[in-house]
């Protein structure tokens, strides 16, 4: 037991997630963590006849691992580091050969909602989702997989790096439902997106791993948002359904920055690649403002800051890292929303 928990390494507190290994396989009642988070697994501090039987159980189980080799059931390798995020993941991966099958059963206990795209750093991966051709992989080329789908996947001894994006997101990025492997990756290799995706992967399996963790954060941030982008350019929706989508982008951008207080309308349709006129009829069909919802989504952030931040932080500081830079107006638009002083509110918590 002590043998395998020296296996799994990560850097978290209940605050920050709930969940962690110590409690068995994450289950949607864990929900994501807050921030960013760190995990590392790796076979090297296990007897090599546990080795296999661990990576089967805790890396790969939501396949149906094939029946170990001699050399596999004797001398398995393999390591892998993740970081975790509210939006997505990212998982780095050296491992030898391991195959297995990912059956209907599996997918009905799919319950995370993501789908992986990723890029095979070195070796070969076979995949073969069902009712499309299969797929092999060589250095430099993309990986699609969506675990809603029964498949077969067999890795030669290999490297590789894959994010995990919300499978939501993906779909109002493509305006459907993924289409299969061979087709999704045929079609990114002709986005304009494509070669910088391309080029923001590898540099970050190259360099990813040598980044603090507030970094690596923004750098996910960033290629989850690129990923996004590159997937909505090969999308086919219908023109009624560009606002929703417009409008979810938007939603998103906001809640990532709401701490840059130059954040407005102008900034976010240049970040959108819209006009603002555009934007301004996108946040209209939901019965909002572009102004409004970012006022809105701004206090309440300060609202829940408030309710639980260190007695050393100002009422200013929050403020301000919620793009709040007049505290006098501030203050006003606080009280006018929910009928209490920013400084009453932070006081009635902390005599609780």
């Amino acid at each position: 037991m002590d043998e395998q928990r020296s296996a799994v390494q990560w850097d978290w507190t209940p605050d920050i997630w709930e969940w962690t290994p110590e409690r068995g396989r994450w289950s949607p009642e864990y929900g994501r963590p807050k921030d960013c988070v760190f995990l590392s697994l790796s076979t090297d501090t296990l007897r090599p006849r546990d080795a296999y039987d661990f990576w089967r159980e805790t890396v790969f189980y939501d396949f149906e691992a094939d029946t170990p080799t001699p050399l596999q059931r004797d001398g398995f390798q393999a390591r892998a580091a993740a970081l975790i995020a509210p939006r997505g993941d990212v998982y780095w991966y050296q491992s030898d050969p391991v195959s297995g099958r990912r059956r209907q059963n599996h997918c009905r206990r799919e319950e995370r909602g993501l789908v992986n795209l990723g890029l095979v750093l070195a070796g070969e991966r076979c995949h073969e989702q069902d009712g499309d051709r299969a797929l092999r992989s060589g250095p430099g080329e993309l990986l699609f997989y969506d675990p809603a789908h029964p498949s077969r996947v067999a890795w030669g001894p290999h490297q590789g790096l894959h994010l995990s994006l919300d499978r939501d997101a993906v779909c109002q990025a493509l305006g459907g439902d993924p289409p299969p492997p061979s087709e999704l990756i045929q079609t990114l290799h002709h986005s304009s997106l494509f070669p910088f995706l391309h080029d923001q992967l590898r540099l970050l399996a190259r360099h990813g791993a040598t980044l603090d963790i507030k970094h690596q954060s923004l750098i996910l941030d960033q290629i989850i948002d690129l990923a996004l982008a590159t997937l909505n350019t090969i999308g086919r929706r219908p023109e009624k359904e560009r606002p929703a989508l417009l409008f979810a982008l938007a939603r998103q951008l906001i809640h990532r920055h709401l701490g840059d207080p130059d954040l407005d309308a102008s900034t976010l349709a240049q970040r959108l690649s819209c006009s603002r006129a555009t934007l301004y009829r996108a946040f209209a069909a939901q019965d909002l403002s572009v102004a409004g919802y970012l006022r809105e989504a701004r206090l309440r952030r300060v609202r829940r800051l408030l309710r639980g931040a260190p007695a050393h932080q100002t009422i200013a500081d929050i403020a301000a890292r919620c793009g709040f830079v007049d505290s006098t107006s501030f203050s006003r638009l606080f009280r006018r929303r929910f009928g209490v002083r920013p400084r009453d509110l932070r006081q009635r918590h902390r005599l609780r």
